[in-house]
C-alpha cells in the first residue's frame, strides 16, 4: 500500500528536505503537451476536412481551456491561441448557439469561454451568463429531490463553475425565487462528498448502481476549490453556504437515523474525503481504490462498482485536489500522493482522443500552480514528505 498516511516527524529548516522534493514526470508531460497539443489543435482547426460532429467529440472536456492554459504555460501565444479559438468555434458556434445555449448538464464548459473573455476575445459577459443560465441543472427547481445525489455531481460542479466565471466577469450573484442559487448548489456538492464518503446513497438508482468514481470527486473538488478561492478573492467567507453537518434533506426526506458527518469547512471536507479515498475506499470486490502496480505507479480504480481497472488516464483530473490540500493544510502526505498521481499519469496516461488529451492537461496547470504555492507557504516549516 502506498504510504500516503505516513508522516515524518520533526520540523524542516528553510531549504531543507521539504523544499527539495522534485516533481517527477514533468518533462514527459511537457513533451506530451507539445506533440499531442499540436496534433489535436490542428485537428480541431480542420473545418474543411473533419465533420463538426467528430470535432465535437474530440473537443470534449473543454479544448479551448486547455489551449489557453498551454499558451500561458509556454509563454507562447501562437499557435495555441489559434487552436483555442478553433475549439471555441466548434463548441460555442457549433453546439451552444444552434441549441440556444441549452447544453446538456454534463456538456457545460465555461472555462474556455471565460479565458477568451478575460483575454479580450469575442466572448461577452452576456454569453457567460447564458452558459450559467441555460444548460440543464441551471435552476434549483430542476434539482429538487435530485441535486444532492452523487449521480448529479458532474452537472452541479460544472454549474457552480459557470457561476464563478460569470461573477468574475462582472455578473451579479444569481437568485431564484429569492434564494441565492449558490447557497443551494454548494450544499449539494457537500452532499455528493457525503454520499461517496459514507456510502449512504440517498438518490434513486433504478437504472444503475451508486458508485464512487474518483475522477468525479476530482471534478467536484475542482469546482468547490474554484468557488472557495473566488469567495476569498472577493473578501467573503468561503464557508458561508456550507452545511457543516451532513446529510442534508434535498427533497428525499433524509431520515435522522442516517449516519451523520461533521465537516466544519470545505477544507475539512475535502481533506477527509481525499484521505479516505487513498487509504480506506474499496471497490465492491474488496480491492483498494488506490492501486499500486508492479512498476510503482499509482492510479485510482475507475469506479467502485463495475469497471475495477486502474484509470491512469484520469490521474491528472484528481492530482490537483492533493496539491491544493498541500497548499491549504501543509500536510506533506497530500503533496506526496499528488506527485505520484501526476508522475504516473504522465507516464501511462493516454492522449489517443482529444478528450483524453484534455483530461491530461486542463487541471494539471492548477496542480502545478497549487503545488508551487504550497511549497512557497510551507517549505520552511512543514514536515518532510513521505517517499
Amino acid at each position: 500500500m502506498f504510504p500516503f498516511a505516513a508522516q515524518a516527524s520533526g520540523k524542516d529548516e528553510p531549504g531543507g528536505a521539504a523544499c527539495r522534493v522534485q516533481l517527477k514526470g514533468l518533462a514527459a508531460w511537457e513533451r506530451q503537451m507539445e506533440e499531442r497539443g499540436h496534433f489535436w489543435g490542428r485537428y480541431l482547426s480542420s473545418s474543411d476536412s473533419e465533420p463538426l460532429r467528430d470535432r465535437l467529440v474530440h473537443e470534449f472536456y473543454d479544448s479551448a481551456h486547455t489551449f489557453y492554459r498551454i499558451a500561458e504555460y509556454r509563454e507562447e501565444e501562437e499557435p495555441w491561441v489559434g487552436y483555442a479559438e478553433a475549439a471555441l468555434e466548434v463548441y460555442r458556434d457549433g453546439y451552444l448557439m444552434p441549441n440556444e445555449w441549452r447544453a446538456a448538464g454534463w456538456r457545460r464548459s465555461s472555462h474556455g469561454l471565460y479565458y477568451n473573455f478575460v483575454r479580450g476575445g469575442d466572448v461577452t459577459r452576456e454569453e457567460l451568463e447564458l452558459i450559467r443560465d441555460r444548460p440543464a441543472y441551471s435552476n434549483v427547481r430542476e434539482g429538487r429531490g435530485l441535486g444532492g445525489s452523487e449521480r448529479r455531481s458532474r452537472a452541479i460542479a460544472l454549474a457552480v463553475q459557470a457561476h464563478v466565471h460569470a461573477e468574475r466577469a462582472g455578473a451579479e450573484r444569481k437568485t431564484e425565487g429569492g434564494i441565492t442559487q449558490l447557497s443551494v448548489f454548494v450544499k449539494w456538492m457537500g452532499s455528493h462528498l457525503y454520499e461517496w464518503r459514507t456510502e449512504n446513497y440517498q438518490g434513486e438508482y433504478a437504472d444503475k448502481s451508486p458508485r464512487f468514481a474518483p475522477f468525479m470527486f476530482g471534478m467536484t473538488a475542482h469546482s468547490l476549490i474554484e468557488y472557495y478561492e473566488w469567495e476569498v478573492d472577493r473578501g467573503a467567507d468561503p464557508n458561508r453556504y456550507w452545511a457543516r453537518v451532513y446529510p442534508i434533506d434535498y427533497g428525499q426526506e433524509t431520515v435522522v437515523s442516517s449516519p451523520q458527518i461533521v465537516w466544519p469547512t470545505i477544507v475539512d471536507a475535502l481533506s477527509d474525503v481525499a484521505m479516505w479515498a487513498a487509504t480506506q475506499a474499496q471497490h465492491d470486490n474488496g480491492e483498494e481504490m488506490l492501486h499500486v502496480d508492479r512498476d510503482g505507479d499509482v492510479a485510482f480504480l475507475y469506479e467502485s462498482s463495475g469497471r475495477g481497472k486502474p484509470a491512469y488516464d484520469l490521474n491528472l483530473m484528481i492530482a490537483h485536489v492533493y496539491a491544493w490540500l498541500w497548499k491549504e493544510t501543509g500536510n506533506p502526505a497530500f503533496r506526496a500522493l499528488g506527485d505520484r498521481l501526476f508522475a504516473s499519469g504522465a507516464r501511462k496516461g493516454s492522449t489517443v482522443t482529444g478528450k483524453h488529451f484534455n483530461q491530461q492537461h486542463r487541471m494539471a496547470f492548477d496542480f502545478l500552480e497549487w503545488r508551487r504555492a504550497g511549497d512557497a507557504r510551507h517549505c520552511g516549516s512543514s514536515q518532510s514528505a513521505a517517499e
